[in-house]
């Protein structure tokens, strides 16, 4: 004798299930395109920035980068110095 799992029997008077593309906001398309194009994209254009900030490390920027900052440093230090009294409260 075949036992019947009573859950999984569906009776003649219950009403028929919907269709998914008949359901209120889904749209029957490729909904998980739309949902993978965001990070996609971001991760395009994190990978592009990476490289940006690679590329422009060192090469002939990078002598006029450092003596900005050495100028700047020097300023700074000149600066501080000439003040007269320290700020410290050693």
């Amino acid at each position: 004798m075949r036992r019947v799992v009573p859950s999984l029997v569906r009776r003649c008077d219950a009403p028929p299930r919907p269709c998914l593309s008949r359901l209120r906001g889904y749209s029957g398309r490729m909904d998980y395109v739309s949902a993978l194009v965001p990070p996609v994209v971001m991760a395009a254009f994190f990978i592009a920035l990476v490289r940006v900030i690679v590329k422009t490390q060192g090469g002939a920027a990078k002598a006029k980068e450092d003596a900005a900052v050495d100028a700047m440093t020097r300023a700074h230090s000149g600066q501080s110095t000439s003040g007269g009294a320290s700020t410290d409260a050693s």
